[in-house]
């Protein structure tokens, strides 16, 4: 069903029922349809608007899958009007919300510090690379997870199924990034990339070209968390995910690290922060 179809139905719909207009069974018995008016769900009483749709039974079992729902759902004693208001502000606030949380506010282009930061507490850094390597090789992913004590709680080296341009390389290692931040049950982080033209890409959600439904899909995984920005930072602050996307070139298998170090060294999975 199309977009405005659907929606020109559910307006009628509302304006039917805030206008005591429903098929309901007392206004059946009303205009003369012979029934006794009783709801023939719960059997519970008349079947009027207001028992259809929210003090029936079955109705309430409908409204319990909404989480965070108005409490006057819970049993009110309002009318079918005040409900709908009820309802209409609620769902204004929800769209605000979503839409809040896809604006390009988690975007700073640029980080110019001589060494790398820590994250703030609380927060952990996902540091992506993508390599792609001029001789026609299949290219390869690394990505690096810390804490906000510097410390390395997963990591990632992985070649990819083919030799991709650099845009490609660098959003499949985003894409990878969120994955594993995922799997590690994080919720507020910072992810960081060298390639500005990948973190401009996902910040104004480009949804067309080769990338559009990749984007679409980051983007989608990235609301799951609680808190997340988006970080473009020097090549020279990105060693360690640089560094694990090479060891896949030169092993040519995939590996993940939880809780243990990938085989680089010190100075690298441990940079001296600002």
């Amino acid at each position: 069903m199309e977009e405005g179809v659907a929606s020109q139905k559910i307006r009628i719909f509302a304006w039917r029922a805030c206008m005591n207009a429903l098929p309901t069974m007392q206004n059946l018995k009303v205009r003369g349809v012979n029934t006794d008016g009783c709801c023939p769900l719960c059997g519970q009483g008349p079947e009027n608007t207001m028992h259809a749709l929210f003090n029936c039974d079955s109705s309430k079992l409908v409204w319990n899958f909404w989480v965070g729902r108005p409490a006057v759902l819970d049993g009110g004693a309002l009318d079918v009007i005040d409900m709908a208001l009820h309802i209409w502000n609620s769902a204004l606030r929800l769209a605000k919300d979503f839409k809040g949380a896809l604006t390009p506010q988690n975007y700073q282009q640029g980080d110019r510090a001589s060494h790398w930061s820590l994250p703030p507490p609380g927060f952990h850094k996902v540091s992506v690379d993508g390599a792609t390597c001029p001789n026609g090789s299949n290219s390869c992913i690394g990505v690096i997870i810390r804490d906000s004590s510097g410390q390395v709680i997963a990591a990632l080296s992985k070649p990819l199924s083919a030799s991709y341009s650099p845009e490609i390389a660098e959003i499949l290692a985003l894409e990878n990034g969120v994955t594993l931040a995922h799997e590690m049950n994080i919720t507020r982080i910072i992810f960081e990339s060298d390639s500005l033209a990948m973190v401009q890409s996902v910040v104004t959600m480009e949804s067309g070209g080769p990338l559009g439904h990749i984007i679409s899909g980051i983007r989608s995984s990235l609301l799951h968390f609680c808190s997340w920005h988006l970080h473009h930072l020097k090549r020279d602050h990105n060693r360690a995910a640089h560094e694990l996307a090479k060891l896949a070139k030169s092993t040519g298998f995939a590996q993940v690290w939880k809780g243990t170090l990938p085989p680089l060294s010190h100075s690298i999975l441990f940079p001296d922060p600002t």
